[in-house]
């Protein structure tokens, strides 16, 4: 508009630089996020080395952002959100993708309709590009993609950047725009949950090794470079294990046929222990109901279940009706493919009405799932009246391949209930391998003449850090290590993890300690985190 402007300051200098600030002010104004941080970064290079008449290959441009992103903020390493940024950008720039520029004489011609085309074309190719390079990283980084994503992303980018945006941004002059933006946003909103409850709308993973992950990662990124297909489909076998991963490979590997596998979960105050054999799963009790009314399905039990490749339970036990206990159940029968129910609730439970099959969990129920047996001990009959502790059921999972390995779940069963089950049980079918310790620890279980019966190699106490009824009870715990049983805590341990193959004892196991398990292995211990070094 000033032509005699441009010979001081080119124009397109003046916008690179203008473009950079509004750009800083946007990304400050909305949270300086991990891409909001490599957008303003890589402009910097970008908008510098324009001014001084440089172009620089786009590595160059591209590693400094990441690493002054990383000096700058170094938690932003361990988000999936700076993996995400730079590699679809590296992607995008690596394969010579660009936006179309029009000059104003294309635009007074009527030339506006080639360009309009011409931009979609490009947003096609950047879509195509970006869902075949992220969907190995965000499996590797949630276990899941969204197969509707590119998609939807065609019609969402230039929604919200053209339009949703712009009204924001204005509205905080004229506030009616954030009306306007709010009822788009309700409209948007609508669609998307619609798109994201397609069958076949997610594809999900278990969790991969990470050798299998940084090929997979590295496979994706060539197919996304230009060059000779004959070249590039090189890469494709690097993909297969995201498609099928071989059974060795996953986190925790089935076990083989007459054998069991168990991890018994860090849920804080409750209960819930997972149960494999080599091709059923079975899981006893959904923790706990927290306060706000939530479960820790969506946090907890999900997660574990997909990264370990559980698609579909088997059976569902519910041990009693406390909430620490069965909080989730709904929840899962909800959100999981669950073969059967088992309970011991009452024909009018509401449980039992929203499962497709119920089961009574009496005394005596047994049943056999590739050569290893599952037996319910108890409840068997009782009085009018009883609690909900005197109700629960108490499992046991045997593996006799070669000499009788067993694990017995005892959720919350009180001294009246051992002594019950003492009465009805030699000691030879109560003794167990390894034992979930009675009601959490508290102090009207754990009778001395239960543990000698049981006289279990292992127990483990599934317990809440800090909770308000104090179990583990002290004197229990005492009696257990006086007994010479070995004990783990979850709030330390973390899930406890134990395959029936493993039989001995580690010798360096103190008894009475809560910390290091003389069977089985402490998941927080192969997996800890930076804060707990």
């Amino acid at each position: 508009r000033l032509p005699s402007l441009t010979r001081l300051l080119p124009a397109h200098v003046v916008a690179a630089w203008v473009a950079l600030g509004v750009s800083a002010l946007y990304a400050l104004a909305s949270g300086w996020g991990v891409p909001a941080q490599r957008t303003v970064w890589m402009m910097v290079f970008v908008t510098v080395l324009g001014s001084v008449g440089r172009r620089w290959p786009w590595p160059l441009v591209w590693l400094p952002g990441a690493a002054l992103v990383s000096v700058t903020d170094p938690w932003a390493l361990a988000q999936p959100g700076f993996w995400l940024s730079f590699v679809a950008v590296g992607v995008l720039l690596a394969s010579g993708v660009r936006v179309p520029e029009a000059s104003a004489d294309e635009w007074a011609e009527g030339r506006w309709w080639s360009r309009w085309r011409e931009a979609g074309g490009e947003l096609l190719q950047t879509q195509r590009l970006v869902a075949v390079a992220l969907a190995p990283l965000a499996l590797v980084c949630f276990q899941q993609v969204s197969i509707v994503g590119a998609g939807v992303n065609l019609l969402a980018v230039p929604l919200f950047t053209l339009v949703f945006t712009p009204l924001a941004l204005a509205g905080v002059v004229f506030p009616f725009f954030w009306d306007v933006a709010a009822w788009g946003l309700e409209a948007s909103w609508w669609a998307l949950s619609v798109s994201a409850q397609a069958p076949g709308a997610v594809w999900t993973v278990p969790a991969l090794p990470g050798w299998v992950a940084a090929c997979g990662i590295a496979a994706a990124f060539v197919l996304a470079l230009p060059g000779r297909w004959h070249w590039r489909v090189l890469a494709l076998p690097f993909l297969l294990p995201f498609f099928r991963l071989p059974d060795a490979w996953h986190l925790l590997p089935r076990p083989e046929p007459g054998q069991f596998s168990a991890v018994v979960l860090d849920v804080g105050q409750g209960g819930g222990t997972l149960v494999r054999t080599s091709s059923h799963t079975l899981l006893f009790d959904a923790g706990p109901l927290r306060p706000d009314g939530s479960d820790l399905v969506e946090r907890v039990f999900a997660p574990m279940l997909q990264s370990m490749g559980v698609k579909r339970l088997d059976a569902l036990m519910i041990s009693h009706d406390d909430a620490d206990h069965s909080g989730g159940a709904q929840s899962l029968l909800d959100s999981t493919d669950v073969g059967e129910l088992m309970t011991p609730f009452e024909p009018g439970h509401p449980l039992r009405r929203h499962a497709d099959q119920h089961r009574a969990c009496v005394a005596g129920m047994s049943w056999t799932w590739d050569g290893v047996v599952f037996r319910v001990l108890h409840p068997g009959p009782l009085k009018a009246g009883v609690s909900d502790n005197a109700r629960s059921c108490v499992l046991q999972v045997e593996a006799s391949a070669q000499q009788p390995v067993s694990l017995l779940l005892t959720a919350d069963i009180e001294a009246d209930q051992e002594r019950s089950l003492l009465a009805h049980w030699p000691a030879s079918r109560l003794r167990s391998t390894v034992m979930l310790v009675p009601h959490h620890g508290s102090r009207t279980s754990s009778t001395p003449e239960w543990l000698r019966a049981v006289a279990p190699r292992q127990a483990v106490v599934q317990v809440g850090l800090r909770n308000a009824y104090g179990h583990p009870s002290p004197a229990v715990m005492q009696r257990y290590a006086e007994a010479g049983i070995p004990t783990v805590t979850t709030p330390v341990c973390g899930a406890f993890v134990w395959e029936s193959t493993e039989l001995a004892a580690v010798a360096s196991a103190v008894p009475g300690s809560r910390s290091q398990p003389a069977l089985g292995r402490c998941w927080r211990s192969t997996r800890t985190h930076h804060w707990q070094q």
